[in-house]
């Protein structure tokens, strides 16, 4: 698990190496950027074609929890 991932870390750092990003060494430069992009638009893609665009379904959200999605501005739509 992560644990172990991170007593590893601690140790090299220990050992006085450098602590390195993972991430954004898998990750370098402008066309890795440009890839990441990409994948972002695809999964919004996806998530389109889905029918929820998006982020829908947050917008009712309140403090008392999430309403029903039918009781809109115009009051409760019929189903």
């Amino acid at each position: 698990g992560g644990r172990e991932r991170w007593r590893e870390g601690r140790r090299e750092r220990e050992e006085g190496k450098e602590r390195r990003n993972k991430k954004t060494e898998r990750k370098e430069g402008r066309k890795a950027g440009r890839e990441y992009g990409r994948e972002r638009r695809n999964l919004e893609r996806e998530r389109e074609r889905k029918g929820r665009g998006g982020k829908e379904g947050s917008k009712n959200k309140t403090k008392k929890g999430r309403q029903s999605r039918w009781e809109g501005k115009e009051g409760r739509k019929e189903l």
